[in-house]
């Protein structure tokens, strides 16, 4: 059975989930059930990146290698699940590159069929620009660059005309673009970008950028980099590292999760090293952590909780606590001797802050697949996987769509 691997082919002793004979209880039948998706499978790659489009019911998923693959070379591959069909649309080979559409050429040459770059573990987001939706993809390890190694770039994906292009800057030499980085946490908030940590390379200690950036996207005409590698501020701890992030309050604040200290190290969740990004005045507020906290996770999904999930009894003024938002993480944690099994936790945001296990690991243990991947799509929460392994191909086969609003309802009675 495949073990995750780290970029380096490096194991990092993940089993697959045990073959068991148990199976869940009658009354959990009709809701904890593994489906086939429908169409084509995609490949069931590691460290791929993904990102929620909540409002049009998709989440585009990019790159990663194949688990089958010694050499771990990221593929350039670019899918979207879509909950009105239940099945990945492959969208790799349809896209083509342009000339960027403020480049200051007078004869602009014509599209060119060409599929992204292979990059391992850009940031990816996705964010609305006069009607148009765009993803972008900034830095990762550029195996078909000149340098072939981590990339300052930054790619925007026209998600209606299905092209990409690399984003022009001003020329300011007193600005020049943020260094170059791997797996770094991108942020779209409007027409900006925030760009936080990643690694300075692979090897055997990770090193990372301790910054933030800024980017002012503008369509039609150069972007702009308005804060470059600026240092974290003294009240992040100097050996804390960012993994995750996700904008809440409408981008008001953006939630920071905690990261990998090193490559074979587990994530540790701690009251100390949650942290609120403040875009208005570029501040960092350490959050006031509350409930029992996730340890020992081997990677996790942070998705938006829509509030009509979050509030189950029924809608809230703002003003009261129950109205604050939420966020849902899904981790993957160990189970058993040698096995991990996905947990659902419902995270309070600010000024609440407080965790709430949703107690899911034993029924998604049960239903005997291979999970890799979570969404949030709206109100509705999908785990993806593959159900029949061990195959020689990993592929993505398998999903279930967890319960969201009756788990809350079910912990919001014990409250």
């Amino acid at each position: 059975m495949p073990a995750l691997r780290s970029q380096k082919n490096r194991p990092l002793q993940i089993q697959e989930p045990a073959r068991s004979k148990r199976r869940g209880n009658e009354d959990d039948h009709e809701v904890w059930l593994a489906k086939k998706l429908k169409g084509k499978y995609p490949p069931l790659t590691n460290h791929s990146k993904s990102a929620v489009d909540a409002q049009r019911g998709k989440v585009y998923f990019y790159g990663g290698y194949r688990p089958e693959d010694k050499r771990e070379i990221p593929t350039s591959d670019f899918r979207v699940f879509d909950i009105n069909t239940m099945e990945f649309v492959d969208l790799t080979a349809s896209l083509s590159q342009i000339t960027p559409p403020d480049a200051d050429l007078d004869v602009k040459p014509e599209p060119k069929r060409k599929r992204l770059p292979r990059l391992s573990q850009p940031g990816m987001a996705l964010i609305d620009v006069q009607n148009r939706s765009f993803i972008f993809l900034f830095g990762g390890h550029d195996v078909d660059g000149p340098a072939g190694g981590p990339s300052s770039a930054l790619i925007a994906i026209d998600l209606s005309h299905k092209q990409w292009y690399y984003v022009p800057f001003e020329d300011n030499s007193q600005q020049a673009g943020p260094a170059a980085r791997i797996d770094p946490i991108l942020i779209g908030v409007n027409e900006k970008l925030y760009v936080f940590d990643g690694l300075t390379g692979f090897g055997e200690n990770w090193a990372y950028h301790r910054s933030f950036s800024v980017a002012e996207f503008r369509l039609g005409k150069k972007s702009k980099w308005v804060v470059v590698d600026a240092p974290y501020p003294q009240n992040v701890p100097a050996g804390h590292f960012f993994g995750k992030g996700l904008a809440v309050y409408e981008g008001d604040m953006i939630l920071l999760l905690p990261g990998r200290a090193q490559e074979k190290a587990r994530i540790q969740f701690r009251r100390d090293n949650i942290f609120y990004f403040i875009p208005r005045n570029k501040t960092f507020l350490k959050a006031t952590i509350k409930g029992a906290l996730p340890r020992d996770v081997v990677w996790f999904y942070v998705n938006p909780l829509d509030r009509s999930v979050s509030s189950p009894s029924g809608p809230l003024p703002y003003g009261t606590p129950e109205a604050v938002p939420s966020v849902m993480l899904c981790t993957w944690l160990p189970y058993g001797k040698n096995d991990l099994s996905p947990e659902l936790w419902k995270f309070t945001i600010f000024p609440i802050n407080t965790f709430v296990r949703l107690g899911v690991a034993e029924k998604l243990y049960k239903l005997e697949v291979n999970f890799h991947r979570f969404a949030m799509i709206g109100s509705r929460a999908f785990l993806f996987g593959q159900g029949d392994w061990p195959e020689k191909k990993a592929m993505c086969n398998t999903y279930t769509e967890i319960p969201v609003r009756e788990l809350l309802i079910k912990e919001e009675s014990r409250d």
